[in-house]
This record gives C-alpha cells, structure tokens and sequence, in this order.
C-alpha cells in the first residue's frame, strides 16, 4: 500500500468514524493517541501493573519483554465515559462502530483489554491526568489501529448452538 492511500485510509476512517458515532450515544470522550514513546509507555505501565496478576496469562504477558499491549500500533484510541450505568454499554458500542469503520476501510484493528490494566493501580491517575481524561471519567475500552503485516486471518471457528429461539 502506498502512503498515499495510507493517508486516503486515514481520512476516510476519521470521516466515516464522525459519522458513526451519533449525537444520541452518551459517550464521555475519545482520546487518540499517536505518540509511539506515549504508547510504548502506556505498555510498559500496563505490564508493570499486572506482573503478579492472579491469572497465569496475564502474568506470562506482562512478563514477556517482547509483549507490547497495543501490539506496536501507530494509533491507539481509548474510550472513555463516566461512572453512570448506561455508559459502559454506550461506548461499548461506539468501540464496536471504530472496529467496523476502521475494518471497512482497510485499516487494521484490534479491541484491546490489557493496556488498560495501567489505569486501574496507583499510576492511573498520573496517565489520566497525562491524556487529559476528563474529570469524573475514565478509560473503559482501548482500540488499537494500523495496518496489517499479513493477509487478514480466517475467522475464529464460531460456537454452534448459541442462539435459543423462545416462541
């Protein structure tokens, strides 16, 4: 791909994401960040703050030096909301329409989990200050966007049997 449909990409993303994104849904804020120091950084917190993690996994990550929680991303997008109880399902849906813009576009993405294990010790604060987060708001989901390396993967084997028609 060439840089300049890199950048036709971009801007069609930013585009479609503004209008994907209605007025209606109570989302507190998005944050892009586009600083790979900044990234890197979050990563590195991210680790730090799960290396005695209760569940093995998590451990085994955060101690792999070659892990990097946005999986070396060049733009990270956190979605943050307050404390109400609509928020969390809110942008849980504005994640979802930044995954399937960014996927209709050419753009790879990827629902990220692990990089925000940083705002839930002592450093969190310190990073939400850092970002600009919002008083009374907090990162809820992470989306981590660039290009992909390979071709695009087959999908998971999905379960069988999931849906239960009640009439």
């Amino acid at each position: 791909m060439t840089s300049k449909s890199r950048t036709t990409n971009w801007k069609l993303f930013w585009k479609l994401l503004s209008t994907h994104l209605t007025p209606d849904l109570n989302l507190g804020s998005l944050l892009v960040i586009q600083k790979a120091e900044l990234i890197n950084e979050l990563s590195e917190a991210a680790k730090a703050a799960v290396k005695n993690y209760e569940m093995q996994f998590i451990r085994e990550l955060a101690n792999n030096q070659e892990f990097n929680a946005f999986y070396k991303a060049p733009t990270v997008i956190l979605v943050c909301g307050d404390e109400s109880p609509w928020m969390p399902a809110d942008c849980a849906a504005a994640t979802q329409n930044i995954l399937l813009a960014a996927e209709s576009i050419g753009l790879a993405a990827c629902w990220i989990h692990f990089g925000l294990f940083v705002f839930g010790n002592e450093n969190g604060s310190k990073y939400k200050k850092l970002l600009g987060v919002q008083e009374g708001y907090r990162p809820l989901y992470s989306v981590a966007l660039g290009y992909r390396k390979g071709d695009q993967p087959d999908a998971a084997p999905r379960k069988k049997n999931v849906v239960t028609y009640v009439k």
